[in-house]
């Protein structure tokens, strides 16, 4: 589905640039309701195409995370007691519910993002090329930046995001412990600091995920500067163009 909607999100700009075009010129045969008809002709396509996607990609989620669970299930059954002896059985518990949705989601959602991502870049610089080989150049020189600074961050939040998980295994194994010895903890009272302790691992967690919220937000916000500022380089170089007469309004719109 993405082969079919990732050309008509293309389209959409082009469509909106021939309709002011045809919106200032008189053409008897291509008039703004035309194009709008077959705009709303498409849009339902897309519509229907990324339902269809969706749906798919969640029963196709849930199936890989259901298979594996199940395989990472059977592949503790498999190992020696040495293992066990080693391993606690909280680490085990987070690994096979929270590790196993991380690897859902990327598997899934960030698989199909990257795959339409690559398609919108390559199509957009194609379409740009065709437009304009000129405002593509100045679009060429002003994203890499951007670019350099998405891909830092992206390797910094996948680092941290490991070391959340890790600490959500270490927490899940903390209470593990203490629950199943609670009457042990019960005898000599030390309850009040084992919830200290599990509050103390429960802040460090808290405040490695905060660091990658922060890390998320400041990658957003640097990807937004960085299309606002091309916008803003290809709109004034486009406007001299204009003026000049090389292009039309509705291509430097498209």
């Amino acid at each position: 589905t993405i082969v079919v909607t990732t050309p008509i999100s293309l389209f959409f700009p082009m469509a909106v640039g021939k309709l002011l075009d045809v919106a200032t010129t008189a053409d008897p045969i291509i008039t703004p309701v035309t194009v709008a008809g077959a705009l709303l002709v498409v849009f339902g396509l897309q519509g229907l195409m990324m339902t269809t996607r969706d749906g798919m990609l969640t029963v196709a989620g849930e199936r890989m995370a259901a298979r594996l669970r199940r395989q990472t299930f059977e592949a503790v059954l498999r190992q020696d007691m040495s293992f066990f002896d080693e391993t606690r059985t909280g680490e085990l518990l987070n690994r096979l519910a929270s590790d196993t949705s991380v690897i859902q989601k990327a598997i899934t959602n960030n698989v199909t993002s990257a795959l339409k991502s690559a398609g919108m870049v390559v199509g957009c610089t194609a379409m740009l090329i065709y437009t304009s080989p000129k405002l593509a150049l100045v679009s060429v020189l002003v994203l890499p930046p951007g670019g350099i600074v998405a891909v830092y961050m992206g390797r910094f939040m996948k680092r941290k995001q490991s070391e959340v998980q890790d600490a959500l295994a270490k927490t899940s194994q903390q209470a593990e412990e203490v629950i199943t010895s609670m009457k042990t903890v019960r005898q000599f009272a030390r309850e009040a600091n084992e919830a200290a302790r599990y509050g103390g691992m429960m802040a460090e967690t808290r405040q490695l995920a905060t660091s990658v919220g922060i890390a998320n937000t400041l990658l957003g916000t640097g990807i937004h500067v960085a299309a606002n500022i091309s916008l803003a380089c290809v709109l004034g170089y486009g406007g001299t163009l204009v003026v000049a007469g090389e292009m039309t309004a509705g291509g430097l719109t498209s």
